[in-house]
């Protein structure tokens, strides 16, 4: 029922409505409180999502150095919050595709990670501090943060497609460059977007502030390092029975088992270091990657002792020390305990009247020249030249070559030089060397003096010469300080060395006639998988299952030229009677047939290639192994293989042939030969 009249408490007293009815009521027509807000509601936040999407256009327009609006999101701080979940979000992605999915939440990288906050906004208050747009101080702090958001996602980027190896073989050394290049990327954009904010006009004032921008947030991208991992990898190894987990290098020295087998191992590597047994020089070999965070350092002792054992014969007068978590179950850590039992044991088994040492260290270095020992948590005692002089001279070492690989190394040559030494460092004692990084797998210095002048067979002071202007020329390729490498040749070690070199020679041509005979010793399990991974591709390249089939096809196709008939014919009587007409005779052929294909067996492809496998990787070194298959994959490789197997096949061929003439004359001749024994014997009786 409608009432004409409203009740007192109806807001509607004076409506036109109260007289006649109408139906477009202002009072019908007046919304819910309810329904008003969520429509401001929903307006507002359609107007957030416009105003961040305003803000991330201007943010990738200023970072390719365009014109950019700042209309609809001045004052806007609530985007820092968004802009800390993306950073967030994108290491995570990062991480987990670096780590996997075994690992674990940390949060002590979010300082790194969100580090670019504080220092927007600081450097926003520096360059506002002179004006009165105090109003644009949310407005550069967004900016900058949104572009340091940028350098974030393209920098992890970047480190993936360098991970997969998509680009490691074109740029070897990108990350110096790449470092400089990102940092000076956007400090450039950062400072024109403050420019147009601000409306900076004048010329002198412009560049000013593209110093000072340039400045405060450069040198926080290129020169701080900021751990910003927010998963790594699980470091509860063995715990729970979890054998699949990973350990740090912090953690893995404080494992029980470790710290048990730990001595046994160096006491098992000093027992194999042997006493030369004849009367020519030898050289002795000891290796310290001292430094456990970084694979290049012990990628660089096996290297070294690899090619020692190929160049100088110490597969049985060599011991390395690694830290490294990859290695602690098979080899000592260096630490200065190690390297004196090392030091000493070989000093015992040394001659000194012609024996030599060769001491390789590679680490990190400090201005004060201590060579780094580092392994997660332990607390090693740290190598100087006083200390290292010491121990050799202790251990009666007479003719020592060391070569050291670390920063300021060349404070180690006035401490230790003397007539019957030969010492090479990696830089001058003032100076810094380079190439240490996680990517690297050699340094700048390994990688010219080991891999590309001492692995051509050049004497170390040849070596030497040949590697310092290559360094030279990365360094200044890289726009790094020269490192300036050091030699020191003492007046009596260069005589001893030669003498080395000519009776290695001797020895090595020897070696080569007996190396089917004895091999090349295994420096531990990984140089084992290493050899069988290099030997196994080096076979797969010589098609040796094509080899041998074709063998197989052949062999049967030479046994099919004797038949049954021909047989017969020769001799009526081979087959005790039985006559091509006899109902037997398909029985024979399919005898003859059978035996001719178990005579053609021989090994299958699959297990012949196993046993080659086996002797090219008992045989030959890593370093051979690559230089091997280098070759047998280039198109010239490819060419001599398929050269090889044509001849290889023919010569089997006319092999095959010839033996079979041969063959048939002998029995001819036996048969003879038996008819006049059995004739004479006859006339006797």
């Amino acid at each position: 029922m409608r009432l004409d009249v409203p009740s007192e408490e109806s807001p509607c007293e004076e409506s036109p409505c109260a007289e006649s009815p109408c139906e477009e009521s202002p009072c019908e027509e007046s919304p819910s409180p309810i329904f008003a807000n969520r429509a401001r509601s929903d307006v507002e936040t359609a107007n957030n999502k416009s105003n961040f999407l305003a803000f991330v256009v201007a943010v990738f327009r200023a970072s390719v150095y365009r014109k950019f609006s700042t209309q609809g999101w001045e004052g806007s701080w609530a985007f820092l919050l968004v802009l800390v979940l993306i950073s967030v979000l994108i290491q995570l992605i990062a991480d987990v595709t670096q780590v996997g999915s075994r690992g674990q939440i940390v949060l002590y990288g979010m300082p790194g990670l969100l580090f670019y906050i504080p220092v927007s906004l600081l450097s926003a208050i520096i360059v506002l501090a002179r004006t009165q747009q105090a109003r644009q101080l949310s407005v550069l702090t967004m900016m900058f943060s949104g572009l340091y958001l940028i350098h974030q996602l393209c920098y992890l980027l970047a480190i993936e497609i360098y991970r997969l190896g998509l680009l490691r073989t074109y740029l070897p050394d990108w990350r110096p460059s790449f470092d400089l290049a990102m940092a000076l990327w956007i400090s450039l954009a950062a400072a024109i977007a403050t420019i147009r904010i601000v409306r900076v006009q004048q010329i002198i004032r412009r560049a000013l502030t593209v110093f000072v921008v340039g400045a405060l947030l450069s040198i926080p991208l290129f020169g701080m390092y900021k751990n910003a991992s927010l998963w790594i990898p699980d470091y509860r190894a063995d715990q729970d029975g979890d054998e699949g987990a990973v350990v740090s290098d912090y953690d893995i020295l404080n494992q029980e088992a470790i710290f048990y087998t730990q001595p046994s191992i160096l006491k098992q590597q000093l027992e194999r270091i042997q006493a030369s047994t004849d009367a020519d020089p030898q050289m002795f070999f000891i290796g310290v990657a001292g430094y456990a965070s970084q694979n290049v350092f012990m990628n660089e002792v096996k290297f070294v002792e690899q090619l020692f054992q190929q160049r100088f014969n110490t597969a049985n007068h060599s011991i390395r020390l690694i830290n490294n978590k990859l290695t602690v179950n098979e080899t000592s850590i260096a630490s200065l305990t190690a390297l004196q039992a090392a030091i000493d044991k070989v000093g015992t088994l040394m001659r000194s009247d012609r024996d030599v040492l060769f001491l390789y260290l590679t680490s990190h270095g400090s201005k004060t020249h201590e060579f780094s020992l580092e392994f997660g948590g332990m607390q090693f005692k740290q190598l100087n030249p006083q200390v290292l002089k010491t121990m050799l001279d202790q251990a009666g070492i007479k003719h020592r070559v060391i070569v050291i690989s670390a920063c300021y190394s060349g404070g180690y040559i006035e401490p230790l030089k003397n007539p019957n030494s030969l010492i090479i460092t990696s830089a001058a004692a003032d100076k810094t060397s380079f190439g240490c990084s996680n990517d690297a797998e050699y340094t700048y210095f390994g990688k010219a003096f080991f891999v590309d002048a001492l692995g051509s067979d050049l004497s170390f002071v040849e070596a030497f010469a040949v590697a310092k202007p290559a360094i030279d020329a990365r360094e200044k390729k890289e726009e790094y300080e020269p490192s300036h490498p050091q030699i020191f040749v003492g007046e009596e070690i260069q005589a001893k060395l030669d003498r080395l070199k000519k009776s290695t020679r001797t020895s090595q041509s020897t070696d080569k006639e007996e190396i089917g005979a004895r091999g090349l010793a295994f420096v531990d399990t990984v140089d084992r998988q290493r050899r069988q991974e290099l030997a196994q591709s080096l076979i797969d390249a010589f098609d040796n299952e094509a080899q041998s089939n074709a063998l197989h096809r052949l062999c049967l196709d030479e046994q099919a030229l004797t038949t049954a008939e021909k047989i017969y014919k020769d001799n009526p009587s081979y087959f005790g009677g039985i006559s091509p007409s006899s109902h037997s005779w398909p029985l024979v052929v399919s005898a003859l047939k059978t035996y001719q294909e178990q005579a053609c067996k021989t090994l299958d492809s699959r297990t012949f290639s196993a046993v080659l496998v086996d002797h090219y990787a008992n045989s030959h070194s890593v370093i051979e192994l690559e230089k091997m298959l280098k070759f047998y994959r280039s198109d010239l490789g490819r060419q001599s293989i398929n050269t090889n197997n044509a001849a290889y096949l023919k010569a089997n061929r006319m092999s095959y042939r010839i033996a079979t003439e041969n063959n048939a004359r002998a029995n001819e001749e036996f048969s003879r030969e038996i008819g006049r024994l059995i004739a004479d014997s006859n006339r006797k009786r």
